[in-house]
Formats: structure tokens, sequence, C-alpha cells
């Protein structure tokens, strides 16, 4: 019998986020990120979400992949949108 997938994310690996693409939110994902960085969910979306009739994302700084990527690692870890922790 064959088993699934198992992934574990790795201390200070960034892989996923520097690959080209788009982060799409959740309300729940844009709640929980503006709440864990201290923020008015509508001073998030300003700053970090672009958003059209049908979805919202992340947008995409000239500089890097994503906003909250650091040497270190993701910067929000505890709140990153589900997207990046279903991620591969």
């Amino acid at each position: 019998m064959s088993q699934g997938l198992r992934f574990e994310c790795q201390p200070g690996c960034t892989a996923c986020c520097e690959q080209k693409g788009f982060v799409y939110l959740t309300e729940a994902d844009l709640l929980r990120m503006a709440e864990f960085l201290q923020m008015t969910p509508a001073a998030f979306e300003k700053k970090y979400v672009y958003r059209t009739k049908k979805q919202m994302r992340l947008r995409v700084p000239r500089e890097s992949q994503c906003s909250f990527l650091r040497d270190g690692g993701c910067s929000i870890h505890a709140a990153k949108p589900t997207q990046c922790r279903i991620f591969p």
C-alpha cells in the first residue's frame, strides 16, 4: 500500500516562496494576517492585497516575490496564507 506524500517545511528554506506566481487569499487569510501584523484588515488590504470582483491575492513587490519573505524565512509564518500552508 502506498503512503501519501509527506512534506515538512525545513527551517530557513524559502524555495516555495521564491517561485513565480500569485498567492491567492481567503477572507480568513486576510483577517489572520492583519491581526498577526497588528493592522486593521482595511490597512492590511490597502498595503498588501490586490482585489478584483472574484478574487484577491497578495501584491508582488518589485524587489522580491513576497513582501513577507526574509533571509531567515517567512516573517509571518504563524499566520501565512492557506495557499502557502498547503503547498506543495
